[in-house]
């Protein structure tokens, strides 16, 4: 109780650090909804469409059903991620110390930092790919935007591998 009660308030110097303590957070939740969501899709998904599509089984179609669920997946999780976090910070009764101190060590954690660049530059190199290969067709935004999204979940499996 004691320790608890004296982390309640920030000082000038901890409020410089991080100015904007929530965003921050909020931030770090939507980008953990745009990984959850493909994640979850892929795993989900692969399965099913495999399945779905056996007896006529095409590349194509495999991935752009595939990378049309990531997109939706990814629709979902952001703004369920973002909901998620708005009640455990009500939970906890909104409190400043809480909230600069997770974003704090959110910021510094090189964990943290490596998982989300590995997830960044999947993104980019599977956006380039999809963007030229049919997904339906090439050269659209539409695939490189599922490019994008059906990589994240294997730039995270990169991360925890190596």
């Amino acid at each position: 109780p004691g320790i608890e009660s004296a982390m309640t308030d920030l000082d000038d110097e901890q409020r410089a650090l991080i100015s904007h303590p929530q965003q921050e957070l909020a931030y770090h939740c939507a980008i953990k909804g745009f990984q959850a969501g493909p994640v979850a899709s892929l795993i989900l998904g692969a399965p099913f469409y495999a399945y779905r599509l056996r007896k006529q089984f095409s590349f194509e179609k495999f991935f752009h059903r595939l990378g049309r669920l990531t997109i939706y997946g990814t629709a979902v999780s952001v703004p369920l991620s973002l909901t998620m976090m708005y009640f455990k910070l009500k939970s906890e009764g909104f409190n400043e110390y809480k909230i600069w101190d997770r974003a704090y060590r959110l910021r510094h954690s090189a964990t943290q930092q490596r998982t989300d660049r590995f997830g960044y530059i999947a993104a980019a190199i599977g956006s380039s790919l999809a963007f030229v290969a049919p997904l339906p067709r090439r050269f659209q935004l539409s695939s490189a935007a599922k490019g994008a999204l059906m990589a994240v979940p294997f730039g995270i499996l990169a991360h925890v591998i190596t």
